[in-house]
């Protein structure tokens, strides 16, 4: 049996000493570093992202979530790209319907088709591949690996659509086709 692998979330109110503060979080263990999305509420993700990517050597590390209405996909992707490029590979792109981040700016959350549709386009993005939408042409330069992605965390009922319709779709090898969601009940944390 695989060791199990810890994370930790951080909501940077300031960027001062965060990078040693994730130094100290991989000192202390935590495979996983999630950085909160929210505009309006904390400092800027990214910046905190690339803090984080060169005060730290092995963590996978990551928006814990960003959503596809308050950034352009092309900026997201560009962003995470940057990140993955700083961190040596370590990035992996959390994405989810919106909370905070749209909540203070009095936007409704993502659909669960928008939310998809978006999940495969920054897939695309990240691994350098041309988009065509609405008549446009998007790519992001010199973006060359497809980031990994984590999908909709989060306990609104589309979130747990989403996750359980992906689940369907993919079961992975070895464990049986079974999800169970509730959407009347709040989604407990792992």
């Amino acid at each position: 049996m695989a060791a199990p692998r810890f994370g930790i979330v951080f909501l940077p109110e300031s960027l001062r000493g965060f990078g040693e503060l994730c130094t100290e979080a991989e000192a202390h263990g935590f495979d996983w570093l999630g950085v909160a999305d929210s505009q309006s509420v904390f400092r800027e993700l990214y910046v905190a992202l690339t803090l984080a990517a060169l005060h730290t050597r092995r963590m996978r590390l990551g928006p814990l979530v960003t959503n596809p209405l308050t950034r352009h996909l092309v900026v997201t992707a560009s962003a995470i790209s940057s990140v993955d490029e700083l961190s040596g590979g370590r990035a992996v792109l959390g994405v989810g319907s919106g909370d905070s981040a749209l909540y203070t700016i009095g936007a409704p959350p993502a659909t669960l088709a928008g939310l998809e549709d978006s999940v495969l386009t920054l897939g695309r993005l990240t691994a350098g591949e041309t988009v065509e939408r609405d008549g446009r042409t998007w790519r992001v330069q010199r973006s060359t690996r497809r980031v990994p992605r984590s999908h909709a965390r989060g306990d609104r009922p589309v979130a747990c659509r989403h996750r359980a319709r992906r689940a369907r779709r993919r079961p992975q090898a070895g464990r049986p086709r079974r999800v169970v969601v509730r959407e009347d009940q709040p989604r407990r944390p792992p």
